[in-house]
């Protein structure tokens, strides 16, 4: 389990890291570590898992994202059986799931995973932005 890595753990000048938690799910370091970055320049506190099963022993542990980024292929869990075990955990029903693949066709997966958004790898920086302004603004008002 990546919690907390040292690329995560430092604060750049200018970061706060006061937006909240975001779980970023996917079995590549090099995605997980981009990813983080992104993440955390945009105040978010990253946190990354290699797979739903990690994410789901993590989860179960009581965290509570603003967002889930969630990657569609992987390895012992990928990310639509993860959508799919979300449903037992009625306390992150509404918690948005923002679907990522480097392949375009998964977009049609968005529903099947109760997803908000898809964001194609590489992840560009304003979609981004703009899919976690959305998922914070839904956490602040409960939808």
């Amino acid at each position: 389990m990546l919690v907390g890595t040292g690329t995560q753990a430092k604060k750049k000048t200018g970061r706060t890291l006061d937006q909240g938690l975001v779980l970023i799910i996917d079995d590549d370091l090099e995605t997980r570590a981009a990813s983080s970055e992104l993440v955390a320049d945009l105040d978010f506190w990253p946190v990354t898992m290699r797979n739903g099963l990690e994410a789901l022993e993590f989860l179960r542990q009581g965290f509570r994202p603003v967002a889930i980024l969630v990657d569609l292929y992987m390895p012992l869990m990928d990310g639509e059986a993860f959508c799919d075990a979300l449903r037992d955990l009625p306390a992150l029903a509404k918690t948005s799931r923002i679907l990522v693949s480097a392949d375009e066709r998964a977009v049609s997966r968005v529903a099947r995973c109760g997803a908000a958004t898809f964001l194609q790898k590489p992840l560009k920086p304003e979609q981004l932005a703009e899919a976690l302004r959305r998922a914070k603004e839904a956490a602040a008002s409960g939808t």
